[in-house]
């Protein structure tokens, strides 16, 4: 980590843990694009961009699912969170209802 708390590679301990490997992949890009951790989720909630891409859909169908309260989020000043087992556990209902 630099002196202005950005990550200097793509790597930390939660990412490491990461069982998704997709959505490992997905925040190791977004770190080095941007070079700070805070823009990712972690282990526990997602951001708005890592669930549109858990869910394939675009990240304004996301804020019109949790607006509608499909599942539960998490607002911390300006950013949303999303809890990620309620969000995996709708997803793989609403999965299965559509027959995906």
């Amino acid at each position: 980590m630099d002196e202005k708390g950005k990550m200097n590679t793509g790597e930390y301990e939660e990412l490491a843990m990461e069982e998704n490997v997709a959505l490992a992949n997905y925040r190791r890009k977004k770190l080095v694009q941007t070079g700070e951790r805070g823009r990712n989720g972690n282990l526990q909630y997602l951001t708005i961009d890592e669930a549109a891409f858990m869910a394939k859909v675009s990240w304004s169908m996301i804020n019109v699912w949790y607006t509608k309260g499909y599942f539960p989020v998490v607002k911390i000043r300006n950013h949303v969170r999303i809890k990620r087992k309620e969000f995996e556990a709708w997803l793989e209902k609403r999965n299965t209802e559509r027959g995906c």
